[in-house]
């Protein structure tokens, strides 16, 4: 990600987020990727979803490491 943290994709949490979603593929994270991909959608819509101190990419990181870390670890 260093080599473009000029690009406007490193710079918009938005669209930082939307392009970690598009490299997330297979039948095991389907329905996750959706279900994260409409709440973007509403973040979007109402920026006030995300709480105070956090950001868009913050909040789909730990909604993302809350769904797949390994509880059996």
């Amino acid at each position: 990600m260093l080599m473009n943290y000029k690009a406007d994709i490193a710079k918009d949490l938005v669209m930082h987020s939307i392009y970690f979603l598009s490299l997330l593929e297979g039948p095991k994270c389907k329905g996750w990727v959706d279900a994260a991909d409409r709440w973007l959608c509403h973040v979007v819509e109402d920026p006030n979803m995300i709480p105070h101190r956090s950001n868009t990419w913050k909040e789909l990181e730990k909604r993302f490491k809350e769904a797949f870390s390994d509880y059996a670890e």
